[in-house]
């Protein structure tokens, strides 16, 4: 009796593993059910009324429109089914990953707003932990996060990156618009060219930051900018400094170049912009050739000599009330965005990257004062709407570590 009594711990210990794992399994296969058809129920109903705007009033541009939609949903829906045919097939891997005693430590700590000595865990340490246990509370239907948003009526600016227009929603708007349900807060997405230098799109938040203001002048603004949207909005912030300083809080950078990006020096781009000024200066008369045709401006911007330069110079002169954070992504070649893949192949770099961005590149200088949040795991294309990552707890790890230091 004591042999069968002996021999049936070990057996009630495998079933209750299996028994947890078969859970996760399951939840997990729900959710990225769930998403699929979210997508496959967005995209049709944006299609449909893209193809009755077309047949309604037939014209190249709106056949434009209704190509990169379709381009665009297919992509997402396509995205959506191999998340979950994935998911559905990964039953064995679907362990539980317990914290690290350390990363505990810095939850507990954060959850009931115990000071923790910087000797202790940086910056990017205590970030890491928030981040890690709400993706824990998200993946896993047994876990439940200390960690709490506390009430804040903020309005949060969503600036975005390159080429936005391709885009159907602002980097992060899905997330955004989750977190502000749950917080009662406010956000709006600034408007900015995709293909436009820093000046332009720096003008471009101007207006549309004061011109908000002026309609809700009690309201205090967050800036989460993404890749180039950073860049933009630092030189933005840098010339406007008494505004900035009354109604603005601080802002967040997401995967931008702050201090240029070594992509836009390659011989390859260095050679396209000899090409058109070469065009500009010597083939065509100024008056047929005024259009940027290879977004020089553009590259120009993020050239980590042009805007390295720009940042060392110009620090000192940014809005001292505000905060400032910045966080890198990181993803390898097989865990990238199809386009992230090619231009791995295309413009190599040396350093670790999200496709875009060299890491070392996405954090402010040590010798500028911020918040540097270190890297974590993503391709460069996580904050659209085609991606499965989920966005909303990105922004609430931000938004609890602000909420920890105060800045919030």
């Amino acid at each position: 009796m004591q042999k069968a009594s002996f021999m049936d711990e070990p057996l009630k210990k495998r079933r209750e593993l299996y028994k947890n794992i078969k859970r996760r399994y399951f939840y997990k296969t729900r959710k990225t059910r769930e998403f699929l058809e979210f997508a496959k129920k967005i995209s049709s109903e944006e299609l449909r009324d893209n193809i009755h705007a077309f047949t309604k009033s037939p014209s190249i541009k709106e056949a434009i429109f209704t190509l990169k939609d379709l381009i665009g949903s297919s992509t997402w829906v396509s995205v959506a089914y191999m998340k979950h045919i994935i998911t559905v097939v990964k039953f064995l891997q679907s362990s539980e990953s317990l914290p690290l005693p350390k990363q505990d430590f810095i939850v507990n700590q954060v959850a009931n707003k115990n000071v923790i000595s910087p000797q202790y865990a940086s910056n990017a340490e205590i970030f890491e932990a928030i981040y890690n246990d709400l993706t824990r509370e998200n993946d896993e239907l047994e876990y439940k996060s200390r960690l709490k948003l506390a009430p804040h009526k903020i309005t949060i600016v969503l600036v975005s990156g390159v080429f936005n227009e391709l885009f159907k929603t602002a980097a992060f708007e899905k997330g955004c618009e989750q977190i502000c349900k749950e917080l009662k807060a406010k956000y709006f997405v600034a408007k900015v060219g995709g293909a436009k230098g820093v000046k332009h799109n720096a003008a471009l938040l101007k207006d549309q930051l004061e011109n908000y203001i002026k309609k809700h002048p009690t309201e205090k603004l967050w800036i989460v900018a993404f890749s180039k949207g950073g860049v933009d909005s630092l030189h933005y912030l840098r010339h406007n400094e008494e505004f900035a300083n009354k109604h603005i809080n601080g802002i967040s950078t997401i995967a931008s170049p702050i201090i240029g990006s070594s992509r836009a020096d390659q011989k390859i781009l260095l050679a396209i912009r000899s090409l058109q000024n070469l065009a500009k200066n010597y083939l065509f008369t100024r008056d047929k050739l005024e259009r940027d045709l290879f977004a020089i401006k553009l590259q120009e911007s993020v050239s980590s000599k042009v805007q390295g330069k720009w940042f060392k110079n110009n620090y000192k002169e940014l809005p001292k009330k505000l905060f400032y954070t910045a966080l890198g992504l990181r993803a390898s070649w097989h865990e990238s965005h199809l386009g992230m893949i090619a231009t791995k192949i295309i413009l190599p770099t040396k350093e670790a990257n999200d496709g875009i961005v060299d890491i070392c590149q996405s954090q402010f200088p040590d010798y500028f004062k911020a918040y540097n949040l270190g890297i974590i795991k993503g391709h460069h294309l996580i904050g659209y709407r085609l991606s499965s990552y989920s966005q909303d707890i990105l922004i609430k790890a931000h938004i609890i570590f602000l909420q920890y230091m105060g800045r919030l």
